[in-house]
Order: C-alpha cells, then sequence, then structure tokens
C-alpha cells in the first residue's frame, strides 16, 4: 500500500470515529431524555394519586371528628400531602405542577383546608351540633373534585403529550445507523 493510500486510509479511519463518537453522543442524550420523560409521567400520575387521597381522607377525617375519634396523625398526613403537591418533593417527593389553573384550585383547596382545620377545632370544643363542619365538609369535598378533575383532565392532556414525545426520541434512537464496523481489530 503506498503512502497516500494509507493516508486516504488513516483519514477514513479518523472520520469514522468522528462520526461514532457523535452517533454515541446523541444516542446518550436521547436515552437520558427519554428517561427524563418517564420521570415526568410517573410524576404527573403521582400527583392525580395523591390528589385523590386528599379527598378521600379528608371526608374520612370528617366522619372521625363528627363521630367523636379524631385523627390528629391523618390531619398531618393531609398537611404533608398538600406540602408536596403544592411545593414539590417533601415526604412523599412529589412533583409540583406547572399548571396555572391546577395550582390554583390546590391554592383554593389548602386554604379552605385550613379553615376546616379550625372548624375542627370548634367540633372538638363544642361538639360537631354547634359547627359548620357538615356543610364545610361538603364544600371542600366540591373544590376537592374540582381539584381532582382538573388535574386529571389537564394532566391527560401533559402525559399524551410526553408520550409523543417519548415516542419520537424512541423512533430517533431505532433510526440512528449503525455504529460503523472497521473488522476484528477495531475497538
Amino acid at each position: 500500500m503506498s503512502h497516500t493510500d494509507a493516508n486516504k486510509h488513516n483519514k477514513k479511519d479518523k472520520l469514522e470515529n468522528i462520526i461514532s463518537a457523535v452517533l454515541i453522543i446523541i444516542l446518550i442524550s436521547l436515552t437520558v431524555a427519554m428517561m427524563g420523560e418517564v420521570n415526568k409521567i410517573q410524576g404527573n400520575a403521582r400527583v392525580v394519586n395523591y390528589a385523590g387521597i386528599i379527598r378521600g381522607a379528608t371526608q374520612r377525617e370528617m366522619k372521625l371528628e363528627i363521630a367523636g375519634q379524631g385523627n390528629d396523625d391523618l390531619i398531618e398526613y393531609l398537611d404533608d400531602i398538600f406540602s408536596g403537591l403544592m411545593h414539590g418533593g417533601g415526604k412523599y417527593e412529589l412533583t409540583k405542577l406547572d399548571d396555572e389553573v391546577y395550582n390554583e384550585r390546590l391554592n383554593t383547596l389548602n386554604a379552605y383546608w385550613d379553615e376546616l382545620k379550625d372548624e375542627i377545632k370548634k367540633v372538638r370544643e363544642v361538639g360537631y351540633e354547634n359547627t359548620d363542619i357538615i356543610s364545610m365538609s361538603e364544600e371542600y369535598f366540591y373544590l376537592a373534585d374540582q381539584t381532582v378533575g382538573a388535574q386529571a383532565e389537564r394532566g391527560g392532556d401533559h402525559v399524551a403529550r410526553q408520550c409523543l414525545r417519548l415516542v419520537r426520541q424512541r423512533v430517533c434512537i431505532r433510526s440512528l445507523p449503525f455504529l460503523p464496523h472497521r473488522g476484528k481489530n477495531s475497538c
């Protein structure tokens, strides 16, 4: 092989190495992005689940208060969930969603939860018959239902967009050409 042919062969090898490196970087980037999308989808599902827990657990607490069996641990549990939903993270590692309508409803629900906790204190002092706990509980349930519904409805659209991004990333990964094969002694 002549010196010129050897130079051409070396240039070809260098080009293949550069192309291989670029393709590997693209593959790694797409894989990391896919993992991020999967985490976002899971985070949204957890938010919908915990928003539903707030609705049900609060109604349970109201029933217990009316029966004279208040549960401070349940109230603390609800406070922890609210904190995670509103600020992200927390004890249950929840995702703070970037959804203006949902966050507005969640803030309204949280403010009403604070009022409801004040009413619980009254129930414990003077009995439920002498408070507005039942009507407030009904209003709270309505607000919670709106909050959960907003997230489930809007979250479904968000999840669909994330799934579409995930599919596009998978297609990109699968459409990458195979890395050049340079024979037995490559690598």
